[in-house]
């Protein structure tokens, strides 16, 4: 008889509902903001998030939580609106 045992892509039935709903989170906070794009990425259990606006910082932000997600989004639109010291003269 052969046993099996769960590898390290088997996700189980709480890992799936998990995911489903941290995705349906993601879709929830692009939604509420147009100008991002924003993913659940299941393999890194990690939430995503791209401007698609000219931003100041370069890469994609991330983070574990939405919550925390959505601080990271609200200070690169903070950043994205303050002038530069260059441009006040």
């Amino acid at each position: 008889m052969t046993q099996t045992s769960p590898g390290p892509d088997d996700t189980g039935p709480d890992q799936a509902e998990q995911d489903a709903a941290n995705m349906q989170a993601a879709i929830e906070l692009r939604c509420q903001r147009p100008t991002w794009v924003v993913v659940w990425s299941p393999p890194l259990r990690r939430f995503s998030a791209g401007p698609l606006f000219r931003a100041p910082r370069g890469p994609d932000l991330t983070a574990p939580t939405i919550s925390e997600l959505a601080a990271l989004m609200d200070q690169a639109e903070q950043a994205t609106r303050q002038p530069s010291p260059d441009h006040g003269t």
